[in-house]
């Protein structure tokens, strides 16, 4: 008997069951036909149309429509798709995407021959720009004993093109079902990853390769729930701008909750670094309720601080060491530069997250009185022109009521701006925080 590849293709359409149009279509918006000529030579050399065959005969052989997505997977794990014969990348764009379904990422952490992994390395990524480096550092760690989660939020395939070039089995791709939501990338990874460690790093950072090592033997050794270690920032071409080691080259130690509200909280910065900066035991995450959120609302520009925040709350370790382990990179394409879109969040989220640490008595009344003369004269009047909304701020000046900071009056005025926030950026935009 012929096979299929062994007829011209003029032929071929004469030998096999015409499937309906609609169900190309619908699998041609999302295929990759670049990567299935590459992967599948013979598909190639035979001069077939790629959909058409990965649509009549790919499928059933366990060959993929693109890099991240396992028709046999697919099916395995939705055995209700499997007994309706029905084509399992077809059945995934069509419904199993609205239903929450999971392309790969899921059922790669149900294979059972493979072992969990001490850290999984998670990057939320929706840009190209910077991704070949930030994976070449992950890869390039002199700890291997983890998994590399690469979650895709982008619009179209940049992301994972970049992605397809890397040949590695510790590389997973995700393609996060809730693209460009609120959040979802950041929840998308941390629900599919393995690990007893999670170590964030956004996609336009990067690692030394100690990163992991370090940050894995701290954690251990002082049982801390997270644990960070000194970062340098750096230009748009990797040049160094500062090195930040805001406790020298001390030995390894706990940070202590009064140290968090006197170093961070009371002057409105963030020494600890951002998530790339961090290494969080899963478990600990996990016990925590909306660890990313504070006081039940969602942060815009502050979202690691927010996360520090609940750790201490919770009465949780952090531990950290001088040891200059990663790179935060500053380029004008990203959310959180001078003057961007959430800039403005970048300073009355300070006022959120000092009002409720003085709530709880971590900073004393003069110190609050300070903090917001400083936020005041240095944060909100040079900026109010640019961001009217930092104007309901200083009307309410600091003040509280019968003792307490975070008043109704308040929270009104923070949901007003974070409104502004939303409506300036989009909800659809993603965030350069965890968000």
């Amino acid at each position: 008997m012929l096979s299929a590849l062994s007829l011209p293709w003029s032929k071929m359409q004469q030998h096999v069951p015409q499937v309906v149009d609609s169900m190309l279509r619908v699998v041609r918006t999302e295929f990759d036909g670049r990567y299935y000529r590459e992967t599948y030579r013979d598909v190639a050399l035979s001069g077939i149309d790629p959909v058409y065959h990965y649509v009549n005969y790919g499928w059933k052989e366990g060959r993929r429509p693109r890099a991240d997505f396992d028709p046999t997977t697919y099916l395995q794990c939705n055995q209700d798709v499997a007994s309706a014969g029905v084509e399992p990348f077809y059945h995934y764009l069509k419904h199993g995407r609205r239903e929450a379904r999971a392309p790969y990422g899921k059922v790669m952490a149900a294979v059972p021959h493979a072992p969990a992994p001490t850290v999984s390395i998670l990057v939320p990524a929706f840009r190209p720009d910077f991704l070949d480096i930030c994976i070449s550092s992950a890869l390039g760690q002199s700890y291997g004993d983890f998994e590399l989660l690469i979650s895709d939020d982008s619009i179209g395939d940049s992301v994972q093109s970049v992605v397809s070039k890397w040949q590695d089995e510790r590389i997973r791709y995700i393609n996060n079902p809730n693209r460009q939501q609120p959040g979802a990338n950041r929840d998308c990874l941390i629900e599919n990853a393995r690990g007893r460690y999670l170590k964030f790093l956004f996609d336009d950072d990067f690692l030394l390769p100690k990163s992991v090592s370090t940050l894995v033997t701290l954690a251990d050794e002082l049982e801390a729930d997270l644990a960070f270690h000194s970062r340098y920032e750096v230009d748009k071409n990797g040049k160094i701008l500062e090195a930040t080691i805001p406790f020298g080259f001390d030995k390894s130690r706990l940070f202590e909750k009064h140290e968090f509200a006197e170093r961070v909280v009371s002057v409105s910065g963030n020494i600890i670094g951002e998530p790339s900066n961090i290494l969080i035991a899963g478990e600990s995450l996990r016990r925590l309720d909306r660890p990313f959120m504070l006081h039940e609302r969602r942060m815009r520009f502050l979202t690691d601080v927010a996360l520090y925040c609940n750790f201490f709350a919770a009465d949780m370790k952090i531990a950290l060491i001088g040891y200059l382990g990663s790179a935060f990179r500053r380029h004008s394409s990203q959310n959180s530069q001078a003057k961007g879109a959430i800039y403005s969040a970048g300073i009355f989220e300070w006022e959120f997250i000092l009002r409720w640490a003085a709530d709880r008595g971590w900073v004393d009344e003069a110190s609050y009185l300070r903090a917001m003369a400083r936020l005041l004269v240095e944060l909100y009047r040079p900026n109010y022109v640019d961001f009217p909304e930092l104007n309901g701020f200083i009307a309410l000046a600091g003040r509280g009521s019968n003792g307490k900071y975070l008043t109704a009056e308040f929270l009104e005025v923070l949901d007003s701006a974070h409104a502004v926030v939303d409506s300036r950026v989009g909800h659809s935009s993603p965030m350069r925080a965890i968000d």
